[in-house]
């Protein structure tokens, strides 16, 4: 893509701009904000959106989400719909973050419904514009277009410039993908014109970087440098460091095509440097590969392998993220198809129900009408009204348990039953649960050796096992990520035995695995290996979403588990510190301590590989 995922949401964050004071605010100030009930409730939902937005969205997005909720249900037991719908779109781009297109999607249409519903025009305008990102990032350019469009004039009619020039800079781009370079430029030269009359130069500098793309692909290499140069004067100035490595890495590579290596070393070797403070892998790997063809020109064999090298291993790390992105978007096309498929069982239900009451209606008006026929008729006429009615009574029913068969496969039977009965369900603190990650490792390699109905057919055997062998154990699977699985135990209902219900379980899923290796190298074929972790600590559980629930869970104890996964190693369990103190004192299990780990936030963490010497009933 020609944008980072941050810039794809540009417009997302301009949505939710705050007055100056709460714009300036730190993390803390903005809490107290929110937490002041002697303010305003418009001024504390909008501190608590850029509390979200600030601190969360993009590193850790379900932090965010989790805010973003508290923020949605405080605005709709105020009647506040405008907020409502900022609460979504932001929720939206918290899924996004995560590559959870469907759920994304999901939330900026319920958003654009609740902006429609009380006529503002620039929200609709933010949930057409993020569609139509998500629509270019699924490669659908036409339908991309389409939304961009539809956003450009709601913007322009609500008299919204800043978004309206943000749409701009979008059309650009999907015309710049087409290879319609002239489009693209017309469009990039009036989105900046239109950010300088705003004096917006975070606007501006967006709309240079684009136009020393157009103009680098179109082989114009002085005018790209031009703007790029431009460019990264302004978003040095304007503090996003993001796109000061984008610029820096494109103004690189741009002066290596000029013929000014020495340039090309100083501008990239910045770059890297950057992204490496900013953890970004995609922008380092684009450093490394400018600094291998500049050291490579230059004659530098040495240095010039040594960053071949360093692109290939962050490489690696892009091709898995890129492989669980593409299961994501078939899970969003096979998301959108069940779309379908439910609105058609809707309309079956409806019609069912109203032939029902017309055949009701239908016999009384007979049974009025025929009064005067002998008892034998009227009987018989009865008779048959009833087993009609018992008919479409008994195929109501049906439909009835089979929407309530899905809903028990999708959510625990205690949130099952509370969502039925009050029609929502009250998010909870659980202050000891049990979280399990698994992993594959080399799926990359794993899944080009397969076709994609392969591959999704080996994932689909395997998770089965999964569910089976977690339902038997009493946890909740509560996701799967691309190639990872992710289960709890000790919830939705507390009890004294998750931390070694899990650990039990993870030697049942590994024992699978194994089998499954055993079985594959004898017959030649690819074969899977698994990394698992565990970590014990408080989680907030809750569904999400007003259609297709989610149950799910947040907080620290999910990323610290996620560290244990990746801190794992083929074939063992890694538990952290926590896990340990709750399981040492199990007699048959061994335990490996394996120093620590750090973890965001949380500091440097203990871990153990916990093994089974027998079995433990």
């Amino acid at each position: 893509m020609l944008m980072s995922i941050r810039s794809l949401f540009i417009s997302a964050l301009l949505l939710v701009a705050q007055g100056k004071a709460i714009a300036q605010a730190s993390q803390d100030s903005l809490w107290r904000i929110w937490s002041n009930t002697g303010l305003h409730d418009t001024t504390r939902l909008r501190a608590l959106s850029k509390f979200a937005w600030q601190g969360y969205l993009f590193s850790e997005p379900d932090s965010a989400y989790y805010y973003g909720q508290i923020m949605y249900d405080h605005a709709a037991k105020k009647g506040l719909k405008e907020h409502m719908a900022w609460a979504l779109r932001g929720q939206g781009v918290s899924y996004k973050v995560k590559d959870e297109d469907a759920k994304a999607l999901d939330h900026w249409l319920r958003s654009m419904d609740l902006s429609l519903s009380v006529n503002d025009l620039v929200g609709v305008a933010g949930s057409l514009n993020n569609i139509g990102l998500l629509y270019f990032e699924q490669g659908d350019y036409p339908k991309a277009l389409e939304y961009h469009q539809r956003s450009l004039l709601m913007r322009q009619r609500s008299g919204d410039a800043k978004g309206a020039a943000a749409s701009l800079n979008s059309i650009a781009e999907i015309h710049a993908v087409k290879g319609d370079h002239a489009k693209a430029l017309a469009y990039t030269d009036q989105a900046y014109k239109a950010f300088g009359d705003l004096h917006y130069e975070h606007g501006q500098a967006y709309s240079l970087l684009q136009s020393g793309k157009i103009h680098r692909d179109m082989g114009q290499v002085d005018m790209a440098i031009k703007d790029l140069e431009r460019s990264l004067m302004l978003f040095t100035r304007t503090d996003d460091r993001m796109q000061e490595a984008e610029a820096l890495n494109l103004l690189g590579s741009t002066q290596l095509d000029a013929g000014h290596p020495q340039k090309a070393l100083e501008y990239c070797g910045k770059g890297i440097r950057v992204a490496a403070d900013l953890h970004n892998v995609t922008k380092q790997k684009l450093g490394c590969e400018c600094l291998y063809r500049t050291h490579k020109a230059l004659g530098h064999r040495d240095a010039a392998l040594a960053y071949l090298e360093r692109a290939k291993i962050l490489g690696d790390s892009l091709q898995r993220q890129e492989t669980a992105q593409k299961l994501q978007r078939m899970e969003f096309n096979t998301q959108l198809r069940a779309d379908s498929l439910e609105k058609v069982h809707e309309e079956q239900h409806t019609r069912l129900v109203h032939e029902a009451e017309m055949a009701q209606e239908k016999n009384r008006k007979n049974m009025y009408l025929f009064s005067g026929i002998g008892a034998l008729m009227f009987a018989g006429g009865l008779w048959s009204r009833l087993r009609y009615m018992r008919r479409s009574r008994a195929e109501i029913q049906r439909q009835k348990d089979i929407s309530e068969d899905l809903l028990l496969n999708i959510l625990p039977q205690e949130v099952a039953e509370e969502l039925k009965s009050k029609g929502s369900a009250d998010a909870k603190l659980i202050d000891h649960a049990t979280v399990l990650f698994t992993d594959f490792k080399g799926f990359t390699a794993y899944s080009e050796k397969l076709s994609p109905r392969e591959l999704v057919h080996d994932l689909n055997e395997c998770f089965s096992a999964f569910d089976r062998i977690i339902a038997k154990s009493g946890l909740e699977k509560i996701k799967t990520i691309g190639d990872a699985y992710m289960a709890a135990g000790g919830l939705p209902a507390s009890n004294e035995t998750h931390a070694i219900d899990t650990v039990r379980t993870a030697f049942e899923i590994r024992d699978f695995i194994a089998d499954g290796k055993t079985r594959k190298i004898a017959a030649g074929l690819p074969f899977f290996e698994i990394r698992i972790g565990i970590h014990t600590g408080p989680v907030v559980a809750g569904i999400v979403g007003l259609r297709k629930f989610s149950y799910d869970i947040w907080g620290d104890t999910v990323n610290v588990a996620s560290r244990m996964e990746s801190s794992s190693e083929v074939g063992e369990v890694n538990i952290s510190e926590s896990t340990y103190a709750r399981v040492k004192d199990t007699p048959g299990l061994t335990f490996v301590h394996r120093g620590q780990v750090e973890a965001k936030g949380k500091g440097m963490l203990g871990m153990y590989f916990v093994r089974r010497e027998t079995f433990v009933a």
